[in-house]
């Protein structure tokens, strides 16, 4: 099943925390995920890898977003 190409199925999830390197850290030890970082236009970006693909992605919160608790989005 390719969940990029399935109606309905999650093709990306992405984690928007105020330490991203701490989580990525964190995520990586327990789920034995691989994360590469880049950088990109606002600061750094780590993407989750599960046996060489890309799934998922770690990133700072942005400037100015409210205050809130680290969070998980689809």
């Amino acid at each position: 099943m390719d969940a990029f190409r399935t109606h309905g199925a999650p093709s990306w999830v992405e984690l928007t925390t105020t330490d991203p390197q701490a989580a990525a850290a964190f995520y990586g030890d327990l789920f034995g995920w691989t994360i590469q970082s880049m950088d990109m236009e606002g600061g750094e970006y780590r993407v989750i890898k599960v046996a060489g693909a890309a799934l998922a992605g770690i990133m700072n919160m942005p400037p100015g977003a409210p205050t809130m608790p680290p969070t998980w989005g689809v």
